[in-house]
């Protein structure tokens, strides 16, 4: 009987300052692997001006390596994963993990977390569990938590989280669908975990411990629309899941270590910026919210975001909704870029009420969030169905 065939894809983009600590990484945990297996390491770049593969393929390792750029538009990380699903593919890899080049707490334990669920066929899918700092996970506790459980009842706390496993099948499964633009950019990981459950893969979760990865909030606008027009395009090829749905379950039960504090300068000055452009969308922030019990202006005058938790659930609404039934045809991008500064808002308002609490109601406060989003979307009624049927994991 032949040894089954393991793959750890590394996407990188400019990592040369952390990209050798996680092949070492990786590498090590492929030798520990509980079956012997034939175990690569896939470095799939894009295009890096900084030395990132030489760096890959410098480090010694005890698994082959390969190394793929990917060169031409559409440059992404979601292109750079679709180079690695066709390499999986087409050597016939049998479980495939990803693990990101910029990860400064990853362990050996990380890639046969997310391997071993596929190599016994408890899952098609793996998505991480991380302990995380109530600073990051922006796009994933405001926008991509809300739209797997809220429209797909699908209590997957970390859709995004950038460290997968998955199996052939599902490689080939995302291969044969269309993927938006957004998807080849930070949309990747919500189109993933989005296609796992709408059509029915078997997930499970992986425990990893603490993440802190690069501190970019440098790139916050382009990361942060690229994630919710994946997330709109994958409301508009679903339907939302009937409820009522099981209550989400306590994913975190032991604090966290507090990462660096975001520049406090840096932030007053993306505050008046998403202010500024706020301004500019009041009368569509008006619609999302529908009720006219929403007073901007008091808002906006502020120079210290005051978006309430019930606030952003019904601008989410809205937005949700006008993307999935009222126009369709608009460009999800448009729709994103038009929310980009009300999740701005609704970040640091949400930095400012959880100061002091400790992580387990840190994260009780974005579940609340998210069924209150739910809920305002039951009361809009964009339409149920089953299309949205989440996986049994």
């Amino acid at each position: 009987m032949s040894r089954m065939r393991v793959a750890v894809g590394i996407p990188s983009y400019r990592e040369a300052d952390t990209i050798a600590d996680v092949v070492r990484l990786v590498d090590e945990g492929l030798a520990a692997l509980p079956v012997p297996c034939e175990t690569v390491i896939v470095n799939v770049d894009g295009e890096s001006d900084d030395g990132t593969v030489a760096r890959f393929l410098s480090v010694p390792t005890r698994s082959r390596k390969v190394s793929i750029v990917a060169a031409g538009p559409p440059a992404g990380k979601g292109r750079n994963i679709r180079e690695l699903f066709a390499y999986a593919v087409d050597h016939a890899i049998d479980a495939i993990a990803m693990i990101d080049a910029d990860i400064r707490t990853a362990t050996p334990s990380w890639a046969p977390a997310l391997l071993e669920p596929v190599m016994s066929g408890r899952a098609h899918y793996v998505v991480p569990d991380y302990l995380r700092s109530r600073f990051r996970g922006t796009g994933t506790n405001h926008f991509a938590y809300p739209i797997l459980y809220g429209w797909l009842g699908a209590d997957m706390r970390q859709p995004i989280g950038g460290d997968f496993g998955l199996s052939r099948s599902f490689a080939e499964h995302l291969l044969s669908a269309p993927w938006p633009d957004a998807a080849h950019g930070y949309g990747i990981d919500l189109f993933m975990s989005g296609h796992a459950v709408t059509a029915g893969v078997p997930w499970t979760v992986a425990p990893l411990g603490e993440k802190v990865d690069r501190f970019g909030r440098t790139r916050f606008a382009r990361v942060a629309t690229e994630i919710m027009a994946s997330g709109l395009d994958l409301v508009r090829r679903s339907s939302m899941a009937a409820g009522p749905f099981a209550a989400p379950r306590d994913w975190r039960a032991t604090p966290t270590v507090e990462p660096e504090h975001p520049d406090e300068d840096g932030v007053r000055r993306r505050n008046d910026e998403m202010r500024a452009s706020a301004r500019d969308l009041v009368s569509v922030y008006a619609r999302w919210v529908g009720d006219g019990s929403w007073d901007p202006d008091a808002l906006l005058a502020s120079p210290e975001p005051r978006l309430p938790m019930d606030v952003w659930a019904r601008l989410l609404a809205g937005a949700v909704v006008e993307a999935a039934t009222l126009d369709r045809e608009a460009p999800a991008e448009r729709i994103a870029a038009w929310l980009l500064p009300a999740l701005w808002m609704r970040t640091v308002a949400f930095w400012r009420e959880v100061d002091g609490r400790d992580a387990a109601d840190v994260d009780r406060e974005v579940r609340d969030q998210t069924v209150l989003f739910r809920r305002m979307l039951e009361a809009r009624g964009p339409g149920g169905g089953q299309g949205g049927k989440p996986s049994s994991r």
